[in-house]
């Protein structure tokens, strides 16, 4: 999860990033949705206008927990 985490960050760049994330991290960790939902932003953007576009593979069981895909299409809890 750290890998694709760390994908996407470098695929958004610091501009990209200060757009996104910037104004939610002034309210972490009091407001984890604010967070989240720039995240999900910020992976919106990367996969349909960046440089990850037509890639959403890369990013892999990160979309789903940012709600982006179906629970369960990427990973379906084998192993616990």
């Amino acid at each position: 999860m750290e890998s694709r985490l760390a994908i996407l960050l470098t695929s958004a760049g610091p501009e990209y990033m200060g757009i996104y994330l910037n104004p939610s991290l002034s309210v972490f960790p009091r407001e984890p949705d604010v967070v989240l939902q720039a995240l999900r932003e910020l992976a919106t953007y990367i996969v349909s206008k960046g440089s990850l576009r037509g890639k959403r593979s890369q990013l892999g069981l990160l979309l789903e927990v940012l709600g982006m895909e179906d629970k369960g299409s990427r990973w379906n809890g084998a192993g616990l």
